[in-house]
């Protein structure tokens, strides 16, 4: 007996609807940025639809005055008027613009909720039919459909519900809206042998809403102050959210899985509706383990044990609350991961807090926006791999330039250890002759270190005894090589000056040899660290080597830094040679096999990632 709202009231409302209201969800948010409207006073609320399954506002002003609840179909249905028949249902569907009934019929576009999921096989059948859909699919564009068909007599939603257990007002309707989201989630993991019987649903449906209305104001919570859903409600349509993964979120996946990063899913939605979608980014198999999807109430029911073997093994983690992300991050810590939360959302906050590192939308919650250490002004997550991949260029770029430069320290240090030893009381090379060295050795090939760093995966659980790994056998080994040398070449002649440059020569070399060493160009360098095939750091090693050369001839650089060439042929035999077994010895102590157990390093590992940790 109520008259039939057209397509354009329909519309008004909602969009006054959405923007008289918080914008604390990804679905208010995005009906927002789609829908025109006003804001509008409300005279009572309640925004229950993650608890509760439904949303419902009040409106006082004549022109809209009445309660209006967006909710699921299956807690909603049995609430609708009772004289309401399938066939008097208003559905409205917005769909492609260029259709024959283009005056009811345009383009609802939801630009970011469907972006991390895929287009069901009925939006695929509209795209292929319709050029427009098509434009739309290429830039990325989510067309969201509202039904509009007076004759349709399809039933609002497919659900076991008896109407008599319907009820979902005071504190019980918590849990009756929990176990209607539940409920698929139940039959997908039961026992494999009750499933035989059962015919396999072919995707995971798309996620439907029921916009309905009650033309007079009624009260939303009770005496008891429980939220109450109000009765002999009007359907008005259903709102359906066709979903697809876009080509560059599985490229992100596919980058995270190669670095080593492991992708978990926190959500409080059913974790049964996000298979499907970690099914296509390769997060999980075909046939998915049990135990890599966990719900919310299984977590609630185990042991401390039970909960960190479950959250370690689990991908997809579903119909959680705010209490137990923290609990998962924290968890996922104490096991020394690595953690960075992405979050927008209020029940975010506690997991974000507790994670490594926190990042949000622009478009997040208020909450969460202050929680985040970073926030994505773009409204998409293809930056991450790229912040990774410089992230982890810089580490390495850091870790480096530590090695060259901790192992000149240290055989420094083993240097000066030894003069007092001995009693020595000239040090083996001139302090002028030191700045060379360095210059040469370490200071022009940190630039090229930290413009070639790798994006690699870094050592997380070893990454003390990898940098040891290196730098104690090359300080080591290099002092020896120092000492070899003055030992060679200072009794020839007894001429401190002449086996200091000897000395500086040496060093020299071996530097530029062990510069190659840190990011090895071919298999054969492979030992301190993991093969990386840049051969640009050969030519810089290269072309420093004949700068140095060239700098021994030139009178005023003779002169300035007490450089030039050594007066035999056997002396440069000398440092060839010394240079040529420190060259062996270093690499074969680097690939010993309890060396590189020590370190946690399997140095020659061909694969570019090598075992880095996680």
């Amino acid at each position: 007996g109520f008259p039939i709202l057209d397509e354009s009231r329909v519309r008004q409302i909602l969009g006054d609807l959405v923007h008289s209201t918080p914008a604390d969800s990804l679905l208010m948010r995005d009906l927002s940025d789609n829908l025109g409207g006003n804001k509008r006073p409300v005279e009572q609320a309640a925004w229950l639809l993650a608890a509760y399954g439904w949303s419902a506002v009040t409106f006082s002003e004549a022109d809209v005055t009445g309660t209006y609840v967006i909710g699921e179909p299956a807690i909603l249905q049995p609430h609708l008027v009772a004289a309401q028949a399938p066939e008097e249902e208003e559905t409205l569907r917005l769909v492609d613009a260029g259709s024959a009934n283009g005056n009811l019929r345009q383009r609802f576009e939801i630009r970011r909720f469907g972006r991390f999921f895929r287009r069901s096989d009925e939006m695929e059948e509209d795209v292929a039919a319709d050029p427009v859909s098509d434009v739309s699919a290429t830039e990325g564009i989510e067309v969201n459909q509202i039904e509009y068909d007076p004759t349709d007599s399809t039933p609002l939603a497919e659900a076991d519900v008896d109407a008599s257990e319907s009820p979902v007002n005071g504190h019980d309707g918590i849990f009756q809206g929990r176990r209607l989201r539940l409920d698929r989630f139940r039959k997908a993991t039961q026992d494999p042998e009750t499933e035989d019987a059962q015919e396999p649903e072919p995707s995971t449906p798309a996620p439907q809403l029921l916009f309905a209305y009650v033309p007079e104001p009624v009260a939303l919570y009770d005496d008891a102050g429980w939220p109450q859903l109000p009765t002999d409600l009007i359907a008005v349509c259903r709102l359906t959210f066709q979903q697809r993964i876009q080509p560059q979120t599985v490229e992100m996946a596919r980058t995270f899985s190669e670095a080593g990063v492991k992708i978990k899913i926190l959500s409080s939605d059913d974790p049964i509706r996000m298979l499907d979608a970690a099914e296509r980014l390769g997060l999980i198999g075909d046939v998915p383990a049990p135990q890599s999807i966990i719900s919310g109430m299984q977590l609630a029911e185990m042991s401390e044990r039970q909960f960190e073997q479950a959250v370690m093994g689990a991908t997809i983690l579903g119909q959680l609350n705010s209490e137990q992300k923290g609990r998962i991050v924290r968890t996922l810590r104490r096991y020394e991961e690595r953690v960075t939360m992405v979050g927008d959302r209020v029940d975010d906050v506690p997991a974000m807090e507790a994670a490594n590192l926190s990042i949000s939308l622009r478009s997040s919650s208020q909450a969460a926006l202050s929680t985040a250490d970073i926030v994505l002004l773009e409204h998409s997550l293809e930056v991450l791999p790229t912040m990774l991949q410089q992230g982890q260029r810089i580490v390495n770029g850091l870790l480096d330039i530590l090695k060259i430069n901790l192992t000149q320290i240290g055989y420094i240090l083993l240097l000066i250890l030894v003069m007092a030893v001995t009693g020595r009381r000239v040090f083996y090379y001139h302090p002028t002759q030191g700045g060379v060295i360095t210059f040469f050795t370490v200071i022009i090939p940190t630039v090229g270190l930290t413009l070639w760093s790798s994006a690699q995966a870094l050592p997380v659980r070893f990454m003390r005894s990898r940098l040891a790994h290196f730098v104690v056998p090359a300080a080591v080994t290099m002092a020896a090589a120092t000492l070899v040398i003055n030992q060679i070449i200072g009794p020839l002649d007894l001429n401190t000056p002449l086996s200091q440059l000897a000395v500086t020569y040496g060093l020299i070399v071996i530097g530029l040899v062990l510069i190659i060493f840190v990011q090895p160009p071919t298999r054969f360098w492979v030992g301190g660290d993991v093969f990386s095939g840049d051969r640009r750091i050969v030519i810089m090693v290269f072309v420093l080597f004949l700068l140095f050369v060239a700098v021994t001839y030139f009178p005023l650089t003779q002169d300035w830094f007490r450089l030039g060439p050594l007066n035999r042929v056997q002396d440069y035999a000398v440092i060839i040679a010394v240079s040529v077994v420190w060259t062996v010895l270093i690499r074969f102590i680097w690939r010993s096999p309890w060396l590189r157990k020590r370190a946690g390093i399997l140095s020659e590992n061909p694969d570019r990632n090598g075992d880095h940790g996680r």
